[in-house]
Formats: C-alpha cells, structure tokens, sequence
C-alpha cells in the first residue's frame, strides 16, 4: 500500500462536504417559475454533516497509527493532541460567531440580551443550546451550524484521553463510546438506540449529547482506518476496486436524488457513505486516484465555508435588499452570488484566521506547556 502525507479523495470530499452544507442551507432560494428547484437538488445536502463525523473519525485513525504514544499515562502527547486541535477549531468558530452575531443584531445590542449572551456562553463552552429540543441538534448554537462541533469537541476531548492508555488506546476508546451509547441509556431508559433522530430525554442535557447515536459516525470513520491500515489478510482486485467504488458512488447518488430520508447515523445517511468513503480511500491508497485540483482546495477551504456560510448568506440578503434588488432574493442569482461571496471570505479566512492566527497560537500554548 502507497503512503501518501495527504489523501487527496480525503481532502476533496471535505470540499464536497462543505458545499452540500452551504447548498442545502439555500435550498429555499433557488427557485424558478414557482417551483422549488432548490428542494430538489439539495434537500438531502445535510448528508455532509455525516460526511465531515466520518471522515473525523477515519483521520484520528490515520494520524494515530504512527504518532501515538506506545506507553501509558503520556500527558504530554494528550496537551499536544488538544493544543492542535483545539487550535484548529476554537479561533475561526469563535471569530465567526461574535461576526455572526454583530451582523444579525447590527452592532453590539446582544449585549443587552440575557438569552442570547447565555447561548453565547453555552456555545464557547460547546455545550448545546437546549438539550431536551430535537435530537441530534438540541438546539443548535448561537449559530446554528455550530450543534456539529459540539459533537466534535466530545469526539477529540475522548480521543485525548483515550492517548493516556498507549497502544490500548483504541481499546479504551472503543469501549467507552459504546459505555455511552449503549451501557448509560440501557442502565439509565431500560434500552438502547442507533437511530440518531432518537431522542432519550434524560434530565441533563448534555447526557443527551454524548449518548446520541450520532457518535457512531465517529466509530465508523475508525473502522474505515483498521479495514485499511490494519489489513493484512486479504486485498480487493484493482478492477473489483474500482468496480465497488463505482457502484458505491451511483448507489449513493441514488440516495441523494431520490432525497431518501435525508437525515443523520448509520440507520440513515451515515452507512452508504461510510461503504463510499471506504472504496474511495482504499482504491486511491493501493491503485491511485486523481483528484481535480479544484476540488482538493475546496478541501482546504471546508472548515471556513463550513462556518461562515450562513453569515455570508445573510450579508448577501442584506446587499440585495439595500441595492432594490429584492426581488431577486428567492432565485439562482441570489444562490450564486451568496456563494461566491462565501468562497472569496473562506479563502481570506483560511489564510488569516486558520493558517495564520491559529499557528501563532498553537507555538504560544505550546511554549507556555513546555512541550
């Protein structure tokens, strides 16, 4: 198997991922002659949250194979561990947020509101708006694509610790996921669930969270890296590769079109793009892929297109209204510009705030740790 320091597929469909969001958040406003256009071609672009969990997952796998601590009890490799991701993370989202909230409320009048400097709080801390709202989102954050990083700081916050136990490290992961998703709501409600829409109703509201079925796109992004990494025991053909990879893809594009339940977790989205995911890697990994170019920089851009879609959303909104060009609001020209918009901001964004601003950040912690 060819190593390889980036996997472009892995890169590309991070970009995919990002534009499925941004669309799927304007599907309302692509409409033509009355009908909802939009709807059709993007009502099932949620499926890029479950695309970005897996894919999470699968690249702990990969960056920990080779990197992680073979003794126990390491806490220096747990601080570095967080201080790269929570550099990564923290910086953009927050900046992203306060703007976001500057925007809606035109200057700083959320200052003067108690609930939204408490769901600002709840956000920073990224603990859910609501626990007891619908599941898997519990209210969202004070911007509403938040909800899926609060998932994902669970997600890294047990990987940490699960580096303290060296090479059992999967071991302790493994099983403490699954203490939460099945041993907590069996001792706790009499039962279990997979279904990620589920929702426990347990008093605390962040149990809600970490119990959710929706971590489980986490673990399949694991079992992704063991079938790949871990193999040694059997490998696909070069042309039954490909073969799967296809039909992975037309049995997924189906899916999509048809808007087949287009929601979260392995009993919806999550399983189809998981067997995708897996065919994709594993074939660029032994037999070679290529990637457009295009595609791998929206990669890069992902995590700012990610976040401050839904702002550039509203500015466009706020442009087109205040330039009498109103009635444009609910048609494609309102969708292109609103993304174009979104890609100039996002390349600006990952330059200053994810390259720039988070590298600075990440040698001060590192230096103040002594590690």
């Amino acid at each position: 198997m060819q190593e390889k320091k980036t996997i472009q597929s892995i890169q590309a469909l991070r970009g995919i991922a990002a534009i499925l969001v941004m669309f799927y958040h304007k599907k309302d406003t692509f409409i033509i002659q009355g009908k909802n256009y939009g709807e059709c071609f993007f009502g099932a672009g949620a499926m890029g949250v479950d695309l970005f969990f897996i894919l999470s997952g699968f690249i702990m796998m990969m960056i920990s194979k080779n990197n992680s601590p073979q003794k126990l009890f390491n806490f220096t490799s747990v601080i570095k561990f967080w201080i790269n991701r929570f550099t990564r993370i923290i910086p953009l989202y927050f900046i992203v947020t306060i703007l976001f909230y500057l925007s809606v409320w035109r200057g700083f009048n959320f200052l003067h509101d108690p609930v939204s400097l408490n769901n600002l709080e709840k956000t920073f801390l990224f603990i859910p708006l609501n626990g007891r709202d619908i599941a898997p989102f519990y209210g969202y954050a004070a911007m509403s694509v938040g909800w899926t990083l609060n998932y994902e700081m669970f997600f890294y916050g047990l990987f940490g610790i699960s580096l303290l136990f060296g090479k059992w490290r999967w071991y302790f992961f493994i099983g403490l996921m699954l203490c939460n998703l099945i041993l907590i709501p069996t001792i706790l409600k009499g039962y279990f669930s997979l279904d990620a829409m589920h929702h426990y109703h347990f008093t605390y509201g962040y149990l809600n969270l970490i119990t959710n079925p929706i971590n489980l796109d986490f673990l399949l992004g694991i079992l992704i890296g063991f079938l790949i990494f871990r193999n040694n025991t059997w490998k696909i053909g070069k042309i039954w590769s490909f073969i799967c990879l296809i039909l992975s893809f037309i049995y997924v594009v189906i899916l999509y079109v048809t808007r087949w339940d287009a929601m979260h977790g392995i009993t919806r989205w999550a399983t189809p793009i998981a067997i995708f995911l897996f065919f994709v890697i594993y074939t660029e990994l032994n037999y070679g892929l290529r990637v457009p170019i295009f595609l791998s920089y929206l990669g890069k851009l992902s995590y700012s297109i990610y976040l401050i879609h839904l702002m550039m959303q509203y500015w466009t909104r706020s442009l087109f209204v205040h330039t009498k060009l109103s009635m444009y609001l609910n048609t494609p020209l309102y969708l292109i510009v609103a993304s174009i918009f979104t890609i100039i901001i996002a390349i600006i964004f990952q330059y200053l705030i994810e390259n720039k601003l988070s590298n600075y950040l990440k040698q001060i912690l590192i230096k103040l740790c002594r590690i």
